[in-house]
C-alpha cells in the first residue's frame, strides 16, 4: 500500500543546506539555545521543457506549412533568390511555480547543419498554429504583419535574446539565453498567456550560405527534439524561528517552531551519528498543527531511542502540499537547511 508519507519518499529532492545550528550541552544540562532565523531561503530546480509546438516559414513556398516536418530549417534572404526561412518554437514553462524566479535558461538544439551566419532569436508576440502557419499566414487564414513573422511590433519582439552564439558546430547544441532572454521566460512563467514561443531568423541579404537546419520535435529520437532548459528558484513556502535539541534522561528532545504552514503538509526528522548516513527518527510523518494556515506552531519530539550521552545531528525536511490536483497532494519534498549537532560529552 502506497502511504502519503511512502509516496514523498520516493520524490525526494535534496538541496543544499544553508545554515548549521550548533548547540553545546554540558553534562548538567544545555548551554541557552540559539535561535536561528531563516532569511532570503529558497530552494532551487533544474528542468527540461520539450517543444510543444514548432514549425519554420519559407518565403519561395509562401503557403506551404512544415509543422510535420523532422527539421527547422532557418536561412537569409540571398541576393538574386530570397531564400528567406524562419523557425518557430515554443515550449510549455506552466510546470514552473508561477511564483518563482528563473535564474538562467538555455536552448538545446540538435544541429544537423551549421551555419557561418547569426540569426536572432526573439520573443513571439502573437499566437500561432503549428498545422497551418506558413510565411504569409500565422494559421492559415490570417496574414502576419509582415510575412515570415517579421513585424517587430505586432508578430515578434525587437530585442535579441542570445548573444549572437555561433551556429556553426552540428550534434546536441546547448545556448544560452541572455538576461532579456531570462526575461521573457519569466514573463511566461507569470503569465503563461503571454507565452507564444520563440523565433530564430535573420532576413537581411548577402551572399548565399548554408542553412541552419536543426531536428524538430517530430524527430524520431526524443534526445534530438528542441528543449528549453530553465534554472528556476522560489522561496521556502513553510518558514522556521529556530530548531534545538536539549538532552534529556529520557532522550533527545527536540523543538521548532513555524513561522507560516501555508502548505505543509508535514515533516520527518533525521538522525546520524559522528560517521554514517542519517536515519530517519519518526515512524510516520509528523503531521502540521496549523496546516494551510498563514500562522505558526511550536513542535516537540522526544527522540526516545538516542543515547543523550552520544554526538548527533538531527536534520528536519519539510512537506509541501503544492499541487492538491494529484491523488496524493504531497509533490514536493522541501530539505530543512537546519541541522542539529550535540557533540559528545567530555567527562
Amino acid at each position: 500500500m502506497i502511504t502519503p508519507h511512502n509516496f514523498i519518499s520516493k520524490i525526494r529532492k535534496i538541496f543544499q543546506y544553508c545554515f548549521i545550528l550548533i548547540i553545546l550541552l554540558s553534562l548538567a544540562g544545555s548551554l541557552p539555545a540559539p535561535i536561528v532565523q531563516a532569511q532570503d531561503q529558497q530552494t532551487c530546480t533544474d528542468v527540461v521543457l520539450p517543444a510543444i509546438a514548432d514549425t519554420y516559414l519559407k518565403a519561395s513556398a509562401a503557403t506551404t506549412n512544415y509543422g510535420s516536418a523532422t527539421t527547422v530549417s532557418i536561412r537569409r534572404k540571398g541576393i538574386l533568390v530570397d531564400y528567406r526561412e524562419g523557425g518557430l518554437f515554443k515550449f510549455d514553462t506552466s510546470s514552473i511555480p508561477t511564483s518563482a524566479t528563473i535564474s538562467s535558461a538555455s536552448l538545446s538544439f540538435n544541429v544537423t547543419t551549421g551555419s557561418s551566419y547569426p540569426f536572432g532569436l526573439y520573443e513571439m508576440k502573437r499566437n500561432w498554429v503549428e498545422e497551418s502557419a506558413s510565411w504569409n499566414t500565422y494559421d492559415g487564414s490570417n496574414s502576419w504583419g509582415t510575412v515570415g513573422a517579421a513585424h517587430t511590433t505586432s508578430d515578434r519582439g525587437n530585442t535579441n535574446l542570445w548573444d549572437n552564439p555561433s551556429l556553426s558546430a552540428t550534434g546536441i547544441q546547448t545556448y544560452t539565453l541572455n538576461a532579456a532572454g531570462v526575461g521573457v521566460v519569466q514573463g511566461w512563467v507569470t503569465n503563461p498567456d503571454s507565452n507564444f514561443g520563440f523565433t530564430i531568423q535573420n532576413y537581411d541579404g548577402g551572399f548565399l550560405g548554408p542553412n541552419w537546419i536543426v531536428s524538430s520535435k517530430e524527430a524520431g529520437n526524443e534526445n534530438q527534439r528542441p528543449k528549453l532548459l530553465v534554472n528556476y528558484c522560489k522561496p521556502m513556502s513553510v518558514d522556521l524561528n529556530y530548531f534545538q535539541a536539549v538532552r534529556t534522561d529520557a532522550g533527545i528532545q527536540l523543538s521548532w517552531e513555524t513561522v507560516s504552514e501555508a502548505t505543509l503538509a508535514g515533516f520527518d526528522l533525521f538522525r546520524r551519528g559522528e560517521v554514517g548516513d542519517y536515519y530517519l527518527v519518526n515512524a510516520e510523518m509528523i503531521m502540521p498543527l496549523a496546516g494551510g494556515s498563514p500562522f505558526g506552531e511550536v513542535y516537540t519530539y522526544l527522540d526516545e531511542e538516542a543515547n543523550p550521552n552520544n554526538w548527533y545531528e538531527y536534520r528536519l525536511e519539510s512537506y509541501e502540499t503544492l499541487d492538491v490536483s494529484t491523488s496524493s497532494g504531497y509533490i514536493l519534498t522541501t530539505y530543512w537547511p537546519y541541522a542539529t549537532v550535540l557533540p559528545v560529552i567530555i567527562r
